[in-house]
């Protein structure tokens, strides 16, 4: 694959809030290319990334593993980011996640800079994970105190997260910007008190259709938030496109999706997708690909799901809780093709070498999919995914887009397929493939922004009503209340895809451009 030559132009001579000033077309061979605005998105995000404020690393004094807490920016004092747990974990991979912490933030109600927690682990028992994951937590507990806003995040939970925050601090995981939205401390400790108590809130039955039962499955409000924020992301972009559907009852009726991952955000997507009428034609996770060209009955395979993981002991089900595969009947699921991960590895295509096997099986094969979302892992995003999508998945689609479920999904080729962290060269050649093939790119820091603003949502107040409804314990909700909860927490997700799409032309394929120079702007006026 030859690359193309940056672009000489300077971003400093950009306006970048000036619509349809960026977007040109260059002659480049005998093709037209997008080599200027291309060129240029690459450079805004590099002039964006700034060092980090602070780098703390960490070495288990128990174990091989290594962590890291990186603090891209403080706002009042504040960051906030999640920790995470893999067997790759980096610096460079927490340092990248931390500012794109901060550019989620600059959105919320009570903005705060970003952080990042991440941690190389290859141990495989949940109870030994769980012992580095709170060694490297007492280790950062003067942070915790007071200046770093905390969550689970890939290969950990939110529940253990708090409660070993807890135990080490006495307060809980989001008490720094608790303390920061209340007006003194004991008004901070009440928001404490019920936090977890609002993040359990079942929202299984929003936009559920008229006269369906309640679901047999749960999903917890943490996780519902972030799934729904990518969801009215691909709303806000499709009726940008298509400004007819702003009319619809079902805005994404007849959308086509493939969802790469199972786990929290890969099943709001599905769920609340779906029940807006979209069609879910593909979904996988580590153990293989459910394809299904009418849309994969999604309720069903949930509701299998959960009735399979109360069975199971309780270190058991966070794992089983983000697979979909092997919960689907011997005797098939509706018009449903199984795919193991094993199967996939022998079919991809010979590019597959480029990226991981199951993805690249999932991009060539899915049925005609409008919209892709990467709700999985970092890094799996690069150039020859683009190629194999376009003569794939998005060969009879239109429009095409990438919306990023993850964060940092884009990626440079690494050994056997895993994805590394990209270069400007890399980052920049994805973008410019993608704008020969007409694909939208809709970046991880406006759209799977969820979970951040159901923390500040809540420490600003507007979810009060919900506590209201029960003076302890975890408040039941109708399903208009549940879609009322949501929709304030996706507001302003939604609003900033419409903003950046308001300065985008026609094509909207400069949105990754538009969105990185707003979030730049905004992180200023902080």
């Amino acid at each position: 694959m030859k690359r193309r030559p940056n672009s000489p132009l300077s971003i400093d001579r950009i306006d970048p809030l000036q619509p349809r000033t960026l977007f040109h077309q260059v002659q480049f061979g005998n093709r037209t290319g997008h080599v200027i605005q291309t060129a240029r998105m690459a450079q805004g995000m590099a002039a964006l990334k700034t060092g980090p404020l602070s780098v703390t690393e960490w070495h288990d004094p128990k174990s091989s593993s290594v962590g890291w807490l990186v603090v891209d920016r403080r706002v009042n004092g504040v960051s906030g980011g999640g920790v995470f747990m893999w067997s790759g974990a980096t610096m460079e991979e927490t340092r990248g996640i931390a500012h794109t912490m901060s550019k989620k933030f600059a959105i919320c109600p009570l903005p705060i800079g970003g952080a990042k927690g991440g941690i190389r682990c290859d141990l495989k028992d949940p109870a030994d994970r769980e012992a580095v994951l709170r060694r490297f937590l007492s280790e950062m507990r003067t942070e915790l105190n007071e200046r770093w806003v905390t969550a689970g995040d890939y290969g950990t939970c939110d529940r253990f997260v708090d409660r070993a925050v807890r135990e080490l601090t006495g307060r809980d995981m989001q008490w720094a910007l608790f303390r920061r939205g209340a007006e003194n401390e004991r008004s901070a400790y009440q928001l404490s008190t019920r936090a977890l108590d609002l993040y359990q809130v079942d929202m299984s039955s929003a936009f559920l259709p008229p006269g369906r039962l309640r679901p047999e499955f749960k999903v917890p409000f943490i996780e519902a938030a972030v799934g729904f924020g990518v969801v009215q992301s691909i709303v806000a972009a499709y009726e940008k496109l298509e400004p007819a559907r702003q009319r619809w009852e079902k805005p994404l009726e007849n959308v086509r999706i493939a969802v790469q991952g199972a786990g929290a955000v890969g099943t709001g997507v599905m769920l609340y997708a779906s029940r807006l009428g979209a069609q879910i034609v593909a979904v996988s996770d580590e153990e293989g690909i459910i394809y299904d060209p009418h849309g994969v009955d999604v309720e069903t395979l949930l509701s299998l799901r959960a009735r399979a993981i109360a069975e199971l002991p309780e270190e058991q089900r966070l794992y089983a809780g983000k697979l979909l595969f092997r919960y689907v009947p011997r005797g098939g699921l509706g018009k449903a093709r199984l795919v193991s991960g094993d199967r996939a590895a022998e079919q991809a295509p010979a590019s597959s070498r480029y990226i991981e096997s199951k993805l690249a099986h999932m991009i060539e094969n899915t049925p005609s999919a409008n919209v892709f979302v990467p709700a999985a892992s970092r890094y799996v995003w690069n150039a020859m995914a683009v190629e194999i999508a376009s003569a794939g998945m998005w060969k009879n689609a239109n429009p095409r887009l990438v919306v990023a479920g993850a964060n940092n999904v884009f990626g440079a080729p690494g050994e056997s397929g895993t994805g590394m962290p990209p270069s400007t060269a890399d980052s920049e050649e994805i973008l410019e493939r993608m704008c020969e093939h007409k694909a939208i790119y809709v970046p991880d820091f406006r759209a799977n922004g969820g979970t951040a603003q159901l923390f500040h949502s809540y420490a600003a107040g507007e979810l009060n009503w919900i506590l209201n409804a029960a003076h302890e314990g975890i408040p039941v909700l109708n399903a208009d209340e549940q879609q009322a909860a949501l929709k304030i927490v996706s507001s302003r997700i939604r609003d900033a895809v419409r903003g950046d799409l308001e300065l985008c032309d026609a094509s909207c394929l400069d949105l990754p451009f538009r969105a990185e120079m707003r979030v730049a702007r905004q992180l200023a006026d902080i």
